[in-house]
């Protein structure tokens, strides 16, 4: 925790003395998944038990602090509908930071500064028993040319190989206005209680 917050302290000294503003944003994005791995971190350090994390409060805790931290670039809401998931620490982080790189997506793509935006977060089990964590924003949503695969965006590349690390597999819906994320994951990364 110490470690995390030194290291992004010292992004942001760093970030002042940069001239050139790409090496300022890429400069304000480590330092913003350094600070979103400190709340992941700080979540599990307050957990009743070490060997997994009820991922539905979790959830809730990441976007709360994500509506607050983002409240000065944009008049942002965040509505979480999550439905009870155990996961191991390791799994919960993985969930954790797909989430926040979801929101960092949705403020730097979908919505102009000072845009008012609304997401929507829904964690449940499907009729099949699949976890779905479905992600969408009313913004202005992709290009019609879009396709993850051949994307330069480093945080989509985070999003897609996560998915993959976790299992799971991704879908990208259009929605009129906005873009929804739906992603799938086995059963198989719940928590299983021994005993």
């Amino acid at each position: 925790m110490n470690s995390l917050n030194i290291l992004s302290s010292l992004l942001d000294v760093q970030r002042r003395y940069v001239v050139d503003p790409a090496a300022k944003e890429h400069l304000a994005n480590a330092r913003d998944r350094i600070i979103a791995m400190g709340t992941v971190y700080r979540h599990l350090y307050q957990a009743h038990t070490l060997e997994y994390v009820e991922f539905s409060e979790f959830l809730n805790t990441i976007c709360n602090s994500s509506e607050t931290a983002y409240v000065r670039r944009s008049k942002l809401s965040i509505e979480v509908e999550a439905e009870p998931l155990q996961l191991s620490g390791a799994h919960a982080i993985a969930l954790g930071m797909l989430t926040h790189e979801l929101i960092t997506n949705a403020l730097k793509h979908a919505y102009s500064d000072g845009v008012a935006g609304h997401i929507k977060v829904i964690l449940k089990h499907n009729d099949n028993g699949i976890i779905e964590l479905r992600f969408s924003d009313n913004g202005r949503g992709f290009p019609d040319n879009f396709q993850i695969e051949a994307t330069s965006s480093l945080g989509m590349k985070i999003i897609a190989s996560t998915v993959r690390q976790l299992g799971g597999n991704l879908e990208i819906n259009r929605l009129e206005p906005g873009t929804e994320f739906v992603i799938r994951l086995p059963s198989s990364i719940e928590y299983k209680c021994h005993g």
